[in-house]
């Protein structure tokens, strides 16, 4: 129990009229401390049952009714609430005699119930006892008589020393209220001042109209208004707060007596006469009063524009003790109407003791649950006069360890960190507070980086006698700082291997911001520019390619990645650009700026088009001799007609297919080259693409005997479309279902219209493909790198090709596969006359 407990039980046990006691129950119920009226109902009960010695606490009652006191104590320890019972006493059984109880436990905050007051009202038994001595009086009449003219000569001389014993108690009650109102008035004004000086701001609204009832300096500060305000509606006196979330949240807190906490939320204030935008971190903390009522919110709310990773949090916990009305024990009628003015006195006074300990208790609440750490270091010796559960918690002590020890004793570890603590007791000297930011400190539980005030509080002669300090953590935004840094300085070190370049397009101001090594890539002196400008750069036919990608990215929230030419400055040459980037999005979604990366890419479109015309010389040169070698097999077939030979004729065969395999490579070498250099040309005509595909399917079967190819749904579809090139997409098409299906297996080609669309399908009972390679199986010379895979020739351009021909006949090819079932190609192109939409493409 603390102090203020110790004084409260001391003076109920001295003045109370019925016999009360204390329990200290943290283990077996034990008997710690008794009143004067316990002790003379012990030595009644004692007499009444003819007992050889004064009877113990536990023998006040039978067997079961001091099972169930046993068990009403438990109860009241563990739900910490007053509880009344009614016991049959040892002397009698009738219902007349039963004793109330009241069984009252002593909370200590949030700590366990350690101590039990117990009060027994004992108005019934006086009547029993009186009658019982009346009785043994009638039995020894002569002894009797003669002790009680003794007893009554001693009684009025007593009556008439308690009498003036009363007056004196009556006296020193009265001194001692008055020392006590005068200590809980300077404590009082003590945290006052401590909410007026805090460095966060604190308000009290009062009633459902959110009248401010309170508002230290901070908080006046935060909402840039006077000390006027107080006494008015606060909304009222903030009329731009009227059309964003805080009022409701205000009646939503009040309503329900949920807090609500508000974590770095955008708030539009007046400041300086101008609505400001900035990040608030608040608490809304419903207050009760005396009946359970919630009469008050309490706002604790700090600025966190500039570093929005701050928290705060207030939680308040009003806890009192049960009002105990005490009254003094009367003697006789006469001592009580000669004292009946002296008993309203000390009511009075008793009133205003318990308005003084309710007052001391709502503020040190304020402090008690706060979600800093938080305590008070009184005179330059640093001795610890209060301090919260946080900071305990991050000391690694309990209150009992620090209170009423100075730091260096209370906390050693401490002692050698001369340097603060000469800082803080300076603070006495100057009266300043002192302000250290992400501060390490290791304690006896924790390591980690904190944010410490420490603010003089000043007595009434501008002494400065304590010192609040406010302790956060920070560890984690420190972290995260540190991290920061680290990836800035790997991602420089990155791109300066790469020689990359990084940009910034500031989506507010309209402004494109280049790194230096950017500026080099553009050719440009400077690092600022104008979209306009930027735009202008951009060669003509690829600005709408380049903005239509940026667009699709921020619309779909991804990223992108596309390359482009720029014009060079002040020269006919250009350069090959490759950008990556991304945006970025404030709390509401709007995009604020978007961030990338550029990388010169001209060298490297240069070898690929020396490649690409490399490519297409080699192929041209391997036409004429791979031309004239067919002529020759053709010719050799046509001479050994007549005299047929097995063998020859199989060879012959088989050299013939792998001419038109090899021709077909090299077919595919040309497409490739033209393709690159934008050059592919389609030449449209009207045909019936079901006997395109018959034709290709049976020529197909001609060099690929071991699979059984098969047009589905036969009819006649005429396209407007290239009809070689739609045959190279076909044949390239059935050529990989073979390679990768096993031999006798089904290769199904199927037609069909859909909407103004012809779609052909081949459908494979193959290998399949993993998900993690279909995105990529229509990129230029990539082939699936599997085991199963690698004796099958091909160079990874077939699909490539066939999709650069879909493209430019308006229409999309896709695949669909599951591993160890086989795949199935999609091509769709528009039918004659049709005309493909952005929908019908997706």
């Amino acid at each position: 129990m603390d102090l203020l407990s110790d004084v409260f039980l001391k003076t109920l046990l001295d003045h109370s009229a019925n016999p009360t006691c204390i329990l200290h129950v943290a283990q077996e119920p034990k008997l710690i401390n008794q009143n004067k009226a316990y002790i003379n109902l012990l030595e009644r009960l004692s007499l009444l049952v003819r007992a050889k010695e004064i009877l113990k606490p536990a023998d006040f009652f039978d067997r079961e009714s001091r099972k169930l006191f046993f068990e009403r104590i438990s109860a009241c320890v563990k739900l910490k609430e007053k509880i009344t019972l009614q016991l049959n006493p040892i002397f009698s059984k009738s219902e007349e005699s039963i004793w109330p109880l009241e069984l009252i436990p002593v909370m200590d905050g949030e700590l366990p119930v350690e101590h039990v007051i117990v009060i027994i009202y004992e108005q019934k038994l006086r009547v029993e006892t009186e009658s019982i001595e009346v009785l043994i009086r009638e039995q020894n009449l002569n002894e009797e008589l003669a002790t009680t003219l003794e007893e009554m000569e001693a009684t009025n001389e007593e009556l008439n020393q308690a009498q003036q014993a009363l007056l004196l108690v009556n006296q020193e009650l009265e001194q001692r209220v008055e020392e006590r109102t005068r200590d809980l008035k300077i404590n009082e004004a003590r945290l006052k001042y401590m909410i007026t000086e805090a460095p966060v701001g604190i308000a009290v609204l009062k009633g459902k109209n959110h009248i401010l009832e309170l508002a230290n300096t901070k908080m006046l500060e935060l909402i840039d208004q006077s000390d006027a305000i107080v006494g008015s509606p606060f909304i009222d006196s903030l009329p731009e707060l009227a059309d964003q979330v805080y009022p409701k949240i205000l009646a939503e807190v009040f309503e329900t007596g949920k807090p609500y906490y508000g974590e770095a939320s955008k708030v539009f204030l007046k400041k300086n006469g101008e609505i400001k935008e900035g990040y608030y971190s608040f608490v809304n903390f419903p207050l009760k009063n005396e009946d359970g009522i919630i009469d008050s919110i309490m706002v604790v709310a700090s600025e966190v524009t500039e570093e929005v990773l701050s928290r705060e949090k207030v939680e308040k916990l009003n806890t009192s003790l049960s009002n105990i009305n005490e009254q003094l024990k009367i003697s006789n009628a006469d001592l009580i109407e000669s004292n009946a003015s002296l008993a309203t006195a000390q009511n009075s006074l008793e009133k205003i003791l318990d308005e003084l300990y309710k007052s001391e208790n709502r503020f040190r609440g304020f402090f008690e649950k706060a979600p800093l750490g938080m305590c008070v270091l009184q005179g330059p010796e640093l001795i610890t006069e209060f301090a919260n559960d946080n900071i305990l918690a991050f000391w690694g002590r309990t209150r009992d360890e620090v209170i009423g020890l100075p730091q260096e004793i209370a906390r050693p570890e401490v002692a050698p960190q001369k340097e603060v603590l000469n800082q803080l007791k300076n603070i006495f000297k100057t009266g300043k507070p002192l302000y250290i930011n992400a501060l390490k400190v290791s304690t006896l539980v924790m390591e980690g980086y904190y944010d410490t005030i420490y603010q003089p509080l000043k007595n009434e002669q501008n002494e400065v006698v304590s010192i609040l300090v406010i302790i956060k953590d920070v560890t984690q935004q420190v972290n995260y700082r540190k991290e920061l840094e680290k990836a800035k300085d790997i991602l420089k070190l990155a791109m300066d291997a790469s020689s990359m370049g990084s940009w910034n397009i500031d989506l507010v101001s309209k402004k494109l911001i280049l790194s230096e090594r950017a500026q080099r890539i553009h050719g440009l002196n400077t690092g600022r520019l104008d979209l306009d400008l930027a735009k202008s750069l951009v060669a003509d036919e690829h600005l709408e390619y380049l903005t239509g990608s940026i667009r699709k990215a921020l619309h779909n929230r991804v990223a992108f990645n596309i390359e482009y030419k720029i014009n060079s400055i002040g020269g006919s040459q250009f350069k090959w650009l490759r950008s990556t980037g991304k945006a970025y999005y404030d709390l509401e979604g709007k995009a604020q700026y978007i961030a990338g990366a550029v990388l010169d890419i001209t060298q490297q479109k240069e070898d690929e088009v020396r490649k690409n015309d490399f490519i297409g010389m080699v192929s041209h040169e391997l036409r004429t001799p791979l031309t004239s070698l067919s002529a020759y097999v053709q010719l050799l077939q046509y001479k050994l007609s007549p005299h047929r030979d097995t063998f020859t004729d199989e060879t012959l065969t088989k050299v013939s297919i792998q001419l038109k395999r090899m021709s077909g490579m090299i077919d595919g070498f040309l497409n490739v080259s033209v393709l690159e250099t934008g050059n592919i040309t389609i030449n449209k005509s009207n045909f019936d693409l079901i006997a395109l595909i018959k034709s290709v399917a049976e020529e197909c079967r001609i060099l690929m005997p071991s699979h059984f190819i098969q047009v589905i749904d036969e009819e006649r579809i005429n396209v407007f479309a290239d009809q070689q090139k739609i045959g190279t997409v076909v044949n390239n098409l059935i050529n990989n279902a073979a390679k990768y299906s096993r031999k006798d297996s089904l290769i199904a080609i199927r037609c069909e219209i859909i909407g103004n669309f012809v779609q052909v399908s081949i459908e494979d009972e193959g290998i399949g493909i993993h998900k993690e390679d279909q995105a990529k199986l229509f990129n230029r010379f990539f082939r699936v790198d599997q085991p199963n895979t690698k004796t099958i020739a091909g160079f990874g351009v077939g699909l490539y090709i066939c999709e650069e021909i879909i493209k430019k006949h308006s229409g999309k090819i896709w695949m669909e596969s599951e591993v160890g079932k086989g795949s199935t190609f999609y091509f769709i192109i528009p039918l004659i006359g049709a005309t493909a939409t952005k929908n019908e493409m997706n």
